[in-house]
């Protein structure tokens, strides 16, 4: 995985973060063509290269930086600094402590990671921004889906993506009509909550769940075809009441497609 990538005439020179509007630019770019490399090296599926310095691009950077051995893994919400771009685009500038950080790495799940909730295929298309009525308010005036509809015949398993704390179980009671099943959410260690919806939560309040364990079963809906909706709040503050607070879960789930 060493070797010059993209050596682009622009210089990297400023912090990247997801942020609205995102943060656009030749760096950007150059970025995710060097992200590619290792992403596809890997096995894992490469972003697009559009500029865009969005979610998913920054969750893949903050997995190759750890795959590469610069430094402890960083929660999604700490910015990328110019030292970890230029080290993602030219690996052989890392020191010897970073490389043997690497080799030990090199076999090991990306501290990101989720554990694959359903075994049906996700689609790789999100929901996540689809305007809707009912959906979560955000700084734009608009609601929002803000989730992920992840299809799955009725009654499939439910995995834990992460382990966490479960701090909602209500049971299904309808399985037809605009809002039916039942709900789990779980409180991740780093703060997050993924909420599953339209569900038939198998946990119960105050359990504490580790990734892969069952969580939940898809609700046999009537009125729909049959999917958990997912969501991940930014922390338990305001939930699906502040749009800017959830995090398109295609972010995570990309690398099941």
């Amino acid at each position: 995985m060493a070797g010059t990538v993209t050596r682009d005439d622009t210089r990297v020179h400023r912090t990247l973060k997801v942020a609205q509007p995102a943060i656009e630019g030749p760096d950007v770019k150059a970025l995710q063509q060097a992200l590619n490399t290792r992403l596809r090296a890997r096995g894992l599926r490469a972003v697009d290269t559009d500029g865009e310095y969005g979610p998913i691009t920054h969750q893949a950077a903050l997995d190759i930086a750890w795959f590469l051995g610069i430094g402890p893994a960083s929660p999604f919400n700490r910015p990328l600094s110019p030292f970890k771009q230029k080290l993602i685009r030219d690996p052989d500038k890392r020191n010897p402590a970073q490389r043997e950080r690497a080799i030990k790495r090199r076999h090991l799940p990306a501290p990101g990671g989720v554990v694959r909730p359903l075994a049906s295929n996700p689609g790789p298309i999100s929901e996540f921004n689809f305007v809707e009525n009912d959906g979560a308010p955000g700084n734009d005036g608009r609601r929002h889906h803000g989730a992920k509809d992840w299809f799955a015949p009725a009654f499939s398993k439910v995995k834990a993506p992460v382990s966490g704390k479960i701090i909602e179980a209500k049971p299904s009671l309808v399985n037809s009509g605009q809002v039916f099943g039942g709900t789990a959410k779980i409180h991740a260690a780093d703060n997050k909550v993924w909420v599953f919806r339209h569900v038939i939560p198998q946990v119960k309040v105050g359990d504490r769940v580790s990734a892969g364990q069952l969580l939940a079963k898809v609700t046999d809906a009537q009125s729909v075809p049959p999917h958990a909706h997912i969501e991940v709040w930014k922390t338990p503050n305001g939930g699906r009441q502040d749009f800017e607070n959830m995090i398109d879960p295609m972010t995570f789930f990309r690398r099941f497609v």
